[in-house]
């Protein structure tokens, strides 16, 4: 069974910030997102090396959603974490546990027309380049909307995490 079509919307889109904040909270907050916004979602990858008092991780997700019987959405996040270190602050005179670290996310999102390659073996590359400019144009241009939209949200939800921890 193939794949079809990759159309990427935007590939390797950083966020990258030195912070206090619990990454603990913020992964499994993100794979809530997922679950809320109708994403099957796996790790691809992870991989954590320790350094004596830090860890760093690189971490590989990738979270999938079928739209209808021909496209489907892909988010694909990547963390790198350096130097995550446990340490206690103080807040509003409680002690708080928490990480501090240097995390990069890269995130990529794409379209995949043609899932299951139907189009593909049943009217070869020219049906489906027909196909997709004229029959279901407008229905692909709206999936690439929202598919753009539901990428950005999930940004939003990692910068405003990251900024709302801000000690």
């Amino acid at each position: 069974m193939g794949e079809g079509a990759k159309q990427y919307l935007f590939q390797d889109m950083k966020i990258k910030q030195d912070s206090i904040f619990d990454f603990g909270e913020l992964y499994q907050r993100l794979f809530s997102w997922f679950e809320v916004m109708g994403y099957e979602f796996y790790e691809k990858s992870y991989e954590k090396f320790d350094l004596g008092g830090a860890t760093n991780l690189k971490i590989f997700w990738e979270a999938t959603k079928k739209v209808d019987g021909y496209t489907k959405f892909v988010i694909e996040p990547s963390f790198f974490i350096i130097g995550l270190t446990k340490v206690e602050i103080e807040k509003d005179g409680l002690k708080i546990k928490t990480n501090k670290c240097t995390m990069e996310m890269r995130i990529s999102a794409y379209l995949i027309k043609d899932v299951d390659n139907k189009m593909q073996k049943s009217m070869g590359n020219f049906g489906r380049h027909i196909y997709e400019k004229y029959v279901a144009k407008d229905r692909l241009d709206d999936h690439e909307l929202r598919l753009y939209e539901e990428a950005h949200l999930f940004m939003d939800e990692i910068k405003s995490f990251v900024s709302m921890h801000k000690f």
